[in-house]
């Protein structure tokens, strides 16, 4: 089936309709929930803020958010949301298997760091290739290491 092109400014209503229903890219990609797992170290005030932004929004579903603290602010968020949460340690996040067979399970579409301090072990980015998305960048590595966040980056720039 061969899919007709149609320039912008000509599209009408009935085009739309017939490339909806008849597009096999675009029943995929409508008909696929998207798969957002959040990983983050603190507050939590970004994954709250993803989380709420797609809440109502059908094609878009947080389906996890994992922390290395277990006493983060991001563990009462999620728990408020209702968005599964999970904690890990140094050990099982870098050396062990275990957070990539829970992502294998939550199967994501995206990871977003969200805030999550760490460095990404690069077992983690072969198993997931081009699915992590830093939104809270470090300015490294000459800003790095524990006690560089926050104003404390600012201070220092």
């Amino acid at each position: 089936m061969s899919i007709k092109c149609h320039p912008l400014e000509h599209l009408t209503n009935e085009n739309l309709t017939f490339v909806k229903h008849t597009s096999p890219i675009y029943a995929q990609y409508m008909n696929d929930v998207k798969r957002i797992v959040l990983f983050a170290s603190g507050n939590g005030t970004n994954a709250e803020r993803i989380c709420t932004f797609f809440e109502k929004d059908a094609r878009v579903e947080v389906v996890g958010i994992l922390t290395n603290k277990r006493t983060a602010k991001v563990w009462d968020r999620a728990n408020r949301l209702q968005v599964p949460a999970f904690c890990f340690n140094r050990t099982a996040f870098s050396e062990g298997d275990a957070v990539v067979r829970l992502l294998e399970a939550l199967q994501p579409d995206l990871i977003v760091l969200a805030g999550f301090l760490w460095k990404i072990p690069e077992e983690l980015v072969r198993v997931f290739p081009n699915t992590f998305i830093n939104i809270h960048p470090a300015l490294l590595p000459k800003y790095g290491g524990k006690g560089m966040y926050g104003q404390h980056v600012h201070a220092a720039v």
